[in-house]
């Protein structure tokens, strides 16, 4: 996959009330590609995936929101951006490893700014056990 680079353009995160009892839900909005534009970076012609990603702790009002874009060098990109500028679509085998590029790095900036913020991660982490 000829992703060539990632940056965040945006961050929020708030920190809202105290939990009062029981779970915490934790509401993930999977990345969105809100835009794609040519670039120039470096001398290379890439393309831009600009992505919205956001996750809110539903009964504490909390929330953590990120923009930012993926960069994509590949033979297609002349295509792939004539197909989103007329149809606003993309084909899966592009759509896939960029939307799953940019949750791995949004999840990765979650984790570090829930626990700034004194919130439970947003996923699960894998516990080591005994054999029974």
């Amino acid at each position: 996959m000829p992703i060539v680079g990632f940056k965040f353009n945006e961050i929020s995160a708030k920190s809202g009330k105290e939990a009062s009892s029981g779970e915490i839900s934790v509401s993930i909005d999977l990345p969105k590609i809100i835009n794609i534009s040519m670039k120039r970076i470096g001398g290379l012609e890439i393309l831009s995936f600009e992505f919205e990603f956001s996750l809110e702790y539903a009964n504490i009002d909390s929330k953590i929101n990120m923009k930012g874009e993926v960069f994509y060098e590949g033979d297609d990109k002349d295509e792939i951006l004539k197909q989103w500028e007329s149809e606003k679509k993309i084909k899966d085998d592009v759509l896939l490893p960029v939307l799953n590029f940019a949750f791995k790095k949004c999840i990765a900036k979650a984790m570090n700014l829930a626990e700034d913020l004194r919130l439970p991660y947003p996923i699960r982490l894998p516990e080591i056990r005994l054999k029974e």
